[in-house]
């Protein structure tokens, strides 16, 4: 046994899958029976009417391969379901499968879980991409504020952490000194905002290459972000 608790010849993988929107509740009962090696998340995604239309299945496995973590999530998976008085069979729809990093950001896991989707669930691929830029943006827009001797507890709540606004892209400059709209990236990261809204607010499907597209525009503003940070901790 490794200082991590792992068996020797294991490591982390995460199984990235989809669920009956009508089975979220019980699912969600279902998956606190699982601690080990980490809880699974289901993710319900709603429409604009409040409606669920999907649910989003992160399963981790301790496995030697790539085939050792599917067949074990497949195992969770039938834990989950029984655990939860699903006793129809329902196979495990599994969209993407890879290693866990030893170590990670919570922004840099999401970016990854993005990219794991983009084939099988392009839609979802593309409003996680928002949520970690979301995420790292509140984290470390905070700290430039307080480095900056600014109120962050006054200015921080202002800011929108999607930067879509005027007055957060200003406040913004006021601590950086850079305008993020004229940046070259900014179009791109533009239009993967235009693509996230229209996903959740109208239905929008989206194709797998832009779904890529929206991933790489998230990578693109988090390492802006990341860059400003550094420079203001040195």
């Amino acid at each position: 046994m490794r200082d991590d608790g792992l068996p020797e010849g294991e490591r982390l993988w995460e199984v990235f899958g989809s669920a009956a929107p009508d089975e979220i509740h019980e699912l969600w009962v279902g998956a606190t029976t699982v601690t080990s090696p980490r809880p699974p998340r289901i993710d319900g995604y709603q429409a604009s009417d409040g409606l669920l239309y999907g649910a989003r299945l992160v399963l981790t496995v301790a496995a030697t391969d790539r085939d050792d973590a599917i067949r074990k999530a497949r195992d969770q998976w039938k834990t989950i379901r029984a655990a939860a008085h699903l006793f129809e069979p329902a196979a495990l729809t599994i969209a993407g499968v890879q290693p866990v990093p030893s170590a990670e950001r919570p922004w840099d896991r999401l970016v990854r879980e993005a990219g794991a989707l983009c084939d099988m669930h392009p839609d979802f691929a593309v409003v996680r991409s928002q949520t970690a830029v979301e995420i790292a943006a509140r984290s470390l827009l905070d700290a430039m504020f307080r480095q900056s001797g600014l109120a962050a507890e006054l200015i921080g709540p202002v800011v929108r952490p999607s930067l879509a606004d005027k007055r957060s892209r200003s406040l913004v400059k006021a601590v950086t000194g850079v305008q993020i709209g004229e940046e070259e990236w900014w179009p791109e990261y533009r239009s993967h905002l235009d693509r996230r809204h229209a996903i959740v607010h109208q239905g929008l499907a989206v194709s797998t290459a832009e779904a890529r597209r929206s991933v790489a525009a998230a990578g693109l503003i988090i390492r802006w972000l990341l860059g400003f940070d550094a420079a203001n901790a040195t």
